[in-house]
Order: C-alpha cells, then sequence, then structure tokens
C-alpha cells in the first residue's frame, strides 16, 4: 500500500469547514476517493485493528490506518481537527460524522421531510384505518391493509402484510 500511494488535496476553500456547512459536498468527494485507494474499509471500521499478539499484521494495519488518516486530516480545516479523537481513521471519521451529520443542512432538510411525511402518513392511517388512505379490504378470513403497488407509501407494507386474493 505504500508504494503508489497518492495524496488527494484540496485547495483550502474544499476542505471541510469547521461549521458543517460543506458536509455533503465534502464527503461526497472524498468517499469514493478513499475507496478508489482501498482505504474505506479501516475508516468504517470493517477492517478491525489485529491483535497484539500479531505484530506484523499489527504493523501493516497501523500504516495503512495511519495513511487513511492522513487523508482525512489533510482535506479538513485546521480547526475542525483540533476537536477530533485522531487515534485511527475510524475514530476521526466518527468524531465527524457526530459533528457534522446533524449541522449539514441537507441532512436536516431530509430529517424534517421524512418527519413530516411519517407524522403525515400516520395521521392518514389514524383517520382511515388503511396505510394509505384507501379503505381495508376483507380478506377470506383476516381483515388486512390495502396495499398496492401504485402507492410510495404502500411499497414497504407490500412485503409484510398477507392478503387473502389479489390486492
Amino acid at each position: 500500500m505504500s508504494n503508489g500511494f497518492k495524496i488527494l488535496r484540496y485547495n483550502e476553500s474544499e476542505h471541510l469547514k469547521e461549521d458543517g456547512s460543506n458536509w455533503t459536498f465534502w464527503r461526497t468527494h472524498i468517499t469514493p476517493y478513499l475507496k478508489g485507494l482501498r482505504l474505506w474499509p479501516y475508516i468504517s471500521g470493517t477492517m478491525p485493528r489485529p491483535r497484539y499478539t500479531d505484530v506484523n499484521k499489527l504493523a501493516k494495519w497501523e500504516e495503512i490506518d495511519t495513511q487513511a488518516l492522513s487523508m482525512i486530516l489533510m482535506n479538513i480545516a485546521p480547526n475542525v481537527q483540533a476537536g477530533l479523537n485522531c487515534s485511527s481513521a475510524k475514530a476521526t471519521w466518527d468524531g465527524l460524522l457526530i459533528c457534522y451529520v446533524q449541522a449539514d443542512p441537507i441532512a436536516q432538510n431530509l430529517a424534517q421531510t421524512r418527519l413530516s411525511t411519517n407524522t403525515m402518513l400516520k395521521e392518514v392511517q389514524n383517520l382511515t384505518g388503511s396505510h394509505c388512505g384507501a379503505p381495508e379490504i376483507e380478506g377470506s378470513q383476516q381483515r388486512t391493509r390495502h396495499r398496492c403497488h401504485r402507492h410510495p407509501c404502500c411499497k414497504d407494507v407490500n412485503e409484510s402484510v398477507s392478503v387473502g386474493s389479489g390486492p
């Protein structure tokens, strides 16, 4: 891994900003690059630190983890680095997630949209007794909710609800 290791370093205007306002942009650009360098398993934690008993594996893991950590640190603002646990690439990435996922306006908007949609679906369900507002159907031996393939709100229900015959 150390042979041919290339460093991607954005200009300072593209670094992850302290206020997290460019988190989505930054994450969208750095993640595929880290995956292409085969560093993502160290960042995501799917390549865990080996036990101390296997010195060779541990040394190799630490070398690659340090490369992954360097890639992250060189592409974030210095003030962002100051508040992170930089003991491993995973610890650093997890710290970034904790700090910036909710600070990102796009993530906030998406979360608010999902919350509003879920709230409206629950209201419709309470008013109509149905998942998507269509009346309930009497099955052969059981009463079941309406299910269809046209309404996006029915897609999740389709897999989990058994129906007597037809939609």
